[in-house]
């Protein structure tokens, strides 16, 4: 005879693995214990775990926050949080970072591109900032004058000077 191990239980005269969710941490076990609210196993699990930051508890186990999103070990085992204004994250990310130079972030944890003819000289939060006659955004992150023979528009875009006229 021999003893069934932790992460299994006696039926019968077989050993079957807990199922998720369950646990044995002892051998010889005639049932599996269900995890406590918050916790998870996989199957045939010793033992019960947090989601590690990052990952939030679902009815089939731990998932990756989306981008955007976030969770910490300090936070909500059920969901994760969404990033603040100005700043984003991968999936499955357990903190937030600012925007990058020359982008935008709105309030879904999303960094997006300053548009045509703005730009966005620091990292985090704030708006994107029209360029000044002139010049124009090619990096998003600064304004440039516009090349010879072109002029800009007050929305920050070059265009070709009028027959006869130069910049």
């Amino acid at each position: 005879c021999s003893a069934c191990a932790s992460g299994k239980y006696v039926d019968g005269d077989e050993c079957k693995l807990c199922a998720a969710g369950k646990f044995s941490d002892d051998t010889n076990q005639q049932a599996c214990k269900s995890c406590t609210s918050g916790k998870f196993s996989e199957e045939g699990a010793p033992v019960c775990s947090d989601c590690v930051p990052g990952k939030y508890l679902t009815s089939t186990g731990c998932v990756n926050c989306a981008a955007g999103k976030f969770r910490t070990e300090n936070t909500q085992t059920t969901g994760c949080e969404d990033c603040t204004e100005g700043k984003t994250s991968a999936a499955g990310s357990a903190m937030c970072q600012d925007c990058a130079v020359g982008k935008v972030g709105g309030t879904n944890g999303l960094c997006s591109d300053c548009t045509s003819g703005k730009y966005k000289g620091s990292k985090g939060s704030g708006a994107c900032e029209d360029c000044v006659n002139g010049k124009v955004s090619d990096t998003k992150a600064s304004c440039a004058l516009c090349d010879a023979g072109k002029h800009g528009e007050s929305n920050g875009v070059c265009i070709d000077c009028e027959a006869g006229k130069y910049q």
